[in-house]
């Protein structure tokens, strides 16, 4: 007797799928599971993604949204940012950022704009923009 491999989807009404997948990232890093979906052809829309990691979200920003440039918190004081933030984001992939750390890449972001140093600046704000868009 011979064997064949089946799905889960298969059946005495096999299902197909019409529509994009619609994905939900979680611990989505650099967002591999959507390009494996785009280099495979699979149309897919990306819904959301949960990400903590500083790094993970400018990477996830850079690979897939690099043409958005929104201010998403151009309606929030920077108090209300940093409120926002605490609990929300890592800066070493394991624990949450504290309020002094906050502060610091503020006073970083400050320190450079004074100092002329225009592409350091713009590193600390885009990392402050993506944190925060990255919800």
């Amino acid at each position: 007797m011979k064997y064949e491999q089946i799905t889960m989807f298969d059946g005495e009404n096999k299902y197909i799928n019409t529509k994009p997948i619609r994905l939900v990232e979680l611990f989505a890093g650099y967002g591999s599971q959507a390009l494996a979906l785009k280099y495979l052809g699979i149309p897919f829309e990306q819904h959301c993604i949960s990400e903590w990691a500083v790094k993970s979200i400018q990477a996830y920003k850079d690979i897939h949204f690099i043409d958005d440039n929104n201010d998403y918190s151009k309606e929030l004081s920077a108090s209300q940012i940093k409120q926002w933030l605490l609990g929300r984001i890592s800066s070493d992939y394991n624990t949450p950022m504290t309020e002094q750390q906050i502060n610091r890449l503020e006073r970083e972001m400050k320190e450079a704009a004074k100092s002329l140093d225009f592409e350091r600046a713009m590193e600390i704000r885009d990392l402050l923009f993506e944190l925060k868009s990255g919800e």
